[in-house]
């Protein structure tokens, strides 16, 4: 994320996009390294150059798009070779960056969300066909009563995953930035009612934040749990990361560590399931079991 009082603003899809391509990291949390990781080995004769390139790139892409601050990882092989910080984490304090500061992750949030519903679906809680709304589904009538707008009651939460429910699209339309006095009930409420599918469930793909903070309302119908503290327990734990949390809303609501120059945009509590900010933290340098393999894996795999 930019500081609000950058000049050069880019949205935060973009932002992790040219971040992951530009510095060619595949781990979903990559800026921070925040994977189980073993311990890292002696360096390797090549590491010299990469961490040479690795910081231009860094530098270049700061300098390009008026970051204050970020921090980097890089690991090859399983093995963390390289972790840096650059700029500052507070540039009125002239705090630095470290690799120890937490970072917004905006849409990475959605990787979690969707490990979360796969650990659900093992242990055979949830079932990806499982519809989301209206008679003998997940979510039934707590979003209010049928008749809901077309192709609603068709959505199951496969669909829900893989951005194929037909419709509420990342654009200007997107249910996610509407009515922002609203949280999760209200506005899922209004949209099942009111802002109508363009296609049936699984026949188009249409990015959606949206259909991402529906499955977070299943995580927590499902476990009884806040979506946060269910992340925590089915996906978080076995990775050994103890310092991820849902961001604030405002510059007062920092956490220890906190890197300042994340804008706020909007309710992110409210976003929790589809960009909610989690903050990252913990690189864990351990020998990972294959439980915690597994969820790398499956992290990998989402973004």
């Amino acid at each position: 994320m930019l500081h609000p009082h950058t000049s050069n603003v880019i949205n935060r899809r973009s932002f992790v996009r040219a971040s992951l391509s530009g510095l060619g990291l595949g781990l979903p949390f990559s800026h921070r390294g925040a994977a189980i990781l073993p311990k890292p080995p002696q360096q390797d004769p090549g590491a010299i150059l990469t961490k040479a390139a690795s910081r231009e790139v860094v530098l270049t892409f700061m300098d390009n798009y008026s970051v204050p601050g970020m921090s980097m990882a890089i690991a090859k092989n399983g093995q963390l070779q390289y972790s840096e910080g650059f700029g500052y984490a507070d540039k009125d304090s002239r705090e630095k960056t470290t690799t120890h500061h937490l970072f917004r992750i905006a849409s990475i949030s959605k990787p979690f969300t969707a490990v979360a519903i796969m650990r659900l679906a093992e242990e055979r809680k949830v079932r990806l066909s499982d519809r989301v709304f209206g008679s003998a589904s997940l979510l039934g009538s707590d979003y209010g009563q049928p008749p809901f707008k077309r192709y609603v009651d068709e959505i199951t939460v496969e669909h829900l995953m893989t951005h194929t429910a037909g419709g509420w699209t990342n654009d200007d339309s997107d249910p996610m930035f509407r009515h922002q006095e609203f949280d999760h009930r209200a506005l899922i409420a209004w949209a099942i009612s009111e802002v109508g599918l363009k296609y049936r469930p699984g026949t188009r793909f249409a990015y959606s934040n949206f259909g991402y903070c529906i499955l977070g309302r299943v995580i927590e119908k499902v476990t009884g749990l806040s979506y946060e503290a269910a992340v925590q327990k089915y996906v978080l734990d076995d990775c050994g990361i103890h310092r991820m949390k849902i961001g604030g809303n405002t510059l007062a609501e920092r956490v220890a560590d906190e890197d300042e120059q994340a804008a706020v945009v909007g309710d992110a509590h409210r976003a929790d399931g589809e960009g909610g900010e989690v903050r990252v933290g913990d690189v864990v340098h351990e020998e990972p079991d294959d439980r915690r393999r597994g969820l790398r894996e499956g992290l990998r795999r989402t973004v």
